[in-house]
């Protein structure tokens, strides 16, 4: 195993290599349109887009897990839906059939961007086994407060 396959682990963040992305950042072949269509991207993005947006479009994953047969799973964390969590539908209605409003202290929390996430591609579930906990059993939530379980 390489170096940098023994650094591969569940927790690590991978940032993309603009290299692999770009066209004037690529200086052997033109990105591969496999890998752009993998992360969402139709085209390379253009230099007339500037620095910072260009980074936001090039991919961040959190390795899940890493198993030596069946590979990695990661989450992809920097991709924006185009939606808030307030636009999703909300189900909640009380008895009389009417809807019930979210609470007046959740307004901030409404009005954060969604954003596309995942441990598999296209529904697939992995079967349980050691090692796989995280990615095996899907991912509930990532967050840094110490005060919530999960």
């Amino acid at each position: 195993t390489s170096d940098v396959g023994k650094a591969l682990s569940g927790g690590v963040v991978l940032v993309a290599n603009p290299a692999k992305f770009c066209e004037d950042f690529a200086k052997d072949r033109p990105p591969s349109n496999a890998l752009l269509s993998k992360f969402g991207l139709t085209l390379p993005p253009p230099p007339e887009l500037g620095p910072d947006r260009r980074a936001d479009l090039l991919p961040v994953l959190l390795l899940l897990d890493r198993h030596p047969l069946r590979g990695c799973h990661a989450l992809l964390l920097n991709r924006r839906t185009g939606y808030l969590i307030g636009d999703l539908e909300q189900q909640e209605i009380d008895e009389e059939g009417n809807s019930i409003s979210p609470p007046p202290n959740l307004g901030a929390f409404m009005i954060q961007p969604l954003w596309f996430g995942g441990t598999s591609s296209g529904g697939e579930q992995s079967s349980g086994g050691a090692g796989g906990a995280g990615a095996a059993n899907g991912l509930d939530m990532i967050h840094l407060c110490p005060v919530v379980d999960g």
